[in-house]
C-alpha cells in the first residue's frame, strides 16, 4: 500500500509540475535561456550610470532574446573575495583592479577565455602592452576594461603666482625630481604653499618615485619570488622625501591619505602631486574648477622616468558555461569595452564624453589606450574626444605624450600587501628624522619576504 501511495504521490507531483513548465515556455522562457549576473553594477548614488547599464541590458536582451542580464550588488573587496569565491557567491562577470589578476587566476576563480576572446577579436585589437599584461602562460583569463598611467597634476594658479611660466604664458614643467625640488622652493617662497605631496598612508604613489630612483621591489629568482627593495636605491627615494619635508616643501603630516592630499591641492595649499587624470576625482568630489588643473608626465629620476600603469579587468567566473562566457563577452561589448565599433558602441562612447562635458569634467585628454592605435574603435574614441573638447589642451600635451615615461604595471605579487609595507617605511622616514633608513628598508623587505612571498598559497 505504501508503495502505491508513493507512486501516486510522484504522479501528482509530476502532473502539477508539467503544466507549470508548459506555461513558462509560453511566457517566453526556453531551454536555451542564458542568465548572467553582472557585478560592479552602479548604485543608486550614480543614477545616470545606473540608467545606462539598465538601458544596455535591455538592448542586449532585445538583440539576443535568450540572454537575461541580472544585476548583482557585488563589488570587489580583497577582504571578502576569497570566502565569496570559495562558496560560489560570485557573479558571472565582474571587475577587479589590475593588481588582483595573478591572485584570482592562480586561485582558479577565472575561466580560460582564450578561444572566445580571440574569436571575438579582443586580442587582435589590443594595444600590444595591454595584450602582454592580460596574457598568462599564453592564455587569456581576463578582459581589460580601462587603463591609466599616473600623471603629475599641477595647480595652475600656484604656478602662475610663483612666476613659473614661460614667455608665451605656458607653465614651466618640471622634467626631473631635482626640478620638482627647485620649483617647490620657489612656490614656497612666493605663495607659502607646499610644492609637492603624495599619499603616504600606503605605497600606491611611492612606486613612481622609487622606480625612478632604481628600486626593484620584486624579482623572480630561480622560479621563486624575492623581495628586493631592501636596497640603497629605495633608501635614496625615501631620503628625497625626508629632505623635502625638512625644507618645508612637503606637507608636515607623515600620514597623508588621498582625501587630505586632494583637499590640499584643491585649496591651493599644494602645487604638485601624482594623479590619475581619467578619474576626475578632484573635480567631481572636491569641486575644483577644471581650468585650474594642468597635467604633465611624471618627472625623471636618477634611474629613468617611470609611471605606474593600472586599471580594471573583467573576470568571468570559472563556473561559467560556454554559453555564459559568450553572453558575458557580448555584455562587455555592449557596455562599451569591446573591440567592435558598431552603432551601440558609438552611442556608448558619445554618451560618455557628452556626459563628462555636462559634469564639468576635463574633455581633451586621451586616456592610455586599451586598443591599438590603428583600430577603428580607438580612432573613434579620439575623434569623439576632439569633438567635445572643453579645455585648452596645451596644458595636457606633456601628459598625453605616452612615449616620455616608461609605463610599468603595478607589482605582480601581493601588491596590496606591499603597499602597506611601503607606506610604513614612508611614515617612519617622514616622522623620524633620525631613523636608520638602510636598516628600515632591509627589515621591511625581509618581513615581506617571510610573511607575504614565502606564505603564498
Amino acid at each position: 500500500m505504501k508503495k502505491v501511495w508513493s507512486i501516486l504521490l510522484v504522479l501528482v507531483i509530476c502532473a502539477s509540475v508539467l503544466p507549470g513548465c508548459s506555461n513558462a515556455e509560453k511566457a517566453g522562457k526556453s531551454e536555451n535561456e542564458v542568465v548572467i549576473s553582472v557585478g560592479t553594477w552602479p548604485q543608486e548614488s550614480n543614477p545616470a550610470e545606473r540608467a545606462r547599464y539598465e538601458a544596455v541590458a535591455e538592448q542586449l536582451s532585445k538583440d539576443y532574446p535568450h540572454i537575461k542580464v541580472v544585476e548583482s550588488d557585488f563589488t570587489y573587496d580583497e577582504r571578502s573575495y576569497l570566502p565569496q569565491a570559495a562558496s560560489g557567491q560570485l557573479p558571472t562577470v565582474y571587475r577587479v583592479p589590475f593588481t588582483e589578476l595573478d591572485k584570482i587566476v592562480d586561485a582558479g576563480f577565472a575561466t580560460d577565455i582564450t578561444e572566445y576572446v580571440e574569436e571575438a577579436g579582443f586580442t587582435k585589437a589590443y594595444n600590444p602592452q595591454i595584450l602582454d599584461l592580460t596574457t598568462r602562460d599564453g592564455k587569456q583569463y581576463v578582459v581589460a576594461s580601462d587603463t591609466y598611467t599616473m600623471g603629475f597634476a599641477l595647480n595652475k594658479d600656484l604656478f602662475k603666482k610663483a612666476g613659473l611660466v614661460n614667455e608665451d604664458g605656458s607653465l614651466m614643467i618640471p622634467q626631473t625630481y631635482d626640478d620638482v625640488k627647485e620649483f617647490s622652493k620657489i612656490i614656497k617662497e612666493k605663495t607659502g604653499a607646499y610644492g609637492f605631496g603624495m599619499v603616504t598612508k600606503n605605497g600606491w604613489h611611492m612606486l613612481n618615485l622609487a622606480w625612478s630612483f632604481g628600486t626593484v621591489f620584486e624579482q623572480k629568482v630561480d622560479g621563486e619570488w624575492k623581495a628586493t627593495f631592501g636596497s640603497e636605491e629605495f633608501v635614496d627615494s625615501l631620503e628625497y622625501l625626508r629632505d623635502m619635508k625638512a625644507e618645508g616643501l612637503f606637507p608636515p603630516n607623515a600620514l597623508i591619505d588621498t582625501d587630505s592630499l586632494y583637499r590640499m591641492f584643491v585649496t591651493d595649499q599644494l602645487a604638485m602631486m601624482y594623479y590619475v587624470p581619467s578619474t576626475n576625482q578632484i573635480i567631481e568630489n572636491y569641486g575644483m574648477n577644471k581650468d585650474k588643473i594642468a597635467y604633465a608626465a611624471v618627472p625623471e629620476g636618477p634611474a629613468g622616468r617611470y609611471t605606474q600603469m593600472g586599471g580594471s579587468l573583467y573576470i568571468i567566473d570559472s563556473n561559467a558555461t560556454p554559453e555564459q562566457v559568450d553572453a558575458c563577452l557580448k555584455w562587455i561589448q555592449y557596455i562599451g569595452h569591446g573591440p567592435e565599433l558598431n552603432e551601440q558602441t558609438k552611442a556608448t562612447i558619445e554618451s560618455k564624453y557628452k556626459g563628462m562635458v555636462e559634469k564639468g569634467y576635463i574633455v581633451g585628454v586621451t586616456p592610455y589606450p586599451v586598443w591599438s592605435e590603428d583600430t577603428e574603435i580607438q580612432k573613434y574614441i579620439e575623434e569623439t574626444i576632439a569633438a567635445n573638447v572643453n579645455v585648452d589642451t596645451s596644458y595636457y600635451t606633456e601628459y598625453m605624450d605616452y612615449t616620455k615615461a616608461t609605463a610599468k604595471p603595478e607589482e605582480p605579487i601581493n601588491c596590496r600587501e606591499l603597499y602597506t609595507v611601503i607606506g610604513d617605511c614612508m611614515q617612519e622616514a617622514l616622522a623620524n628624522p633620525n631613523a636608520d633608513l638602510s636598516k628600515l628598508v632591509k627589515e621591511a623587505a625581509e618581513n615581506f619576504q617571510r610573511n607575504a612571498l614565502e606564505n603564498m598559497e
